[in-house]
């Protein structure tokens, strides 16, 4: 299963904690997110979970 995540954004009130932000997974892949605290891996697995809506951008 390939996974395709494009131009996403979420913002908690004034906090944009993903802007524009991407993604792609293609089938056999293995990768990591990191990051310092803050930088929006968390937020990313939950938009890709169904967990965490989104204001814009397209998930496939």
């Amino acid at each position: 299963m390939n996974i395709v995540m494009k131009g996403i954004d979420k913002a908690f009130g004034n906090n944009k904690v993903l802007k524009n932000a991407g993604f792609e997974l293609a089938d056999g892949e293995v990768h990591a997110l990191m990051g310092e605290n803050g930088a929006g891996r968390t937020e990313i697995m939950q938009a890709i979970f169904g967990n965490l809506p989104c204001e814009k951008g397209n998930i496939y």
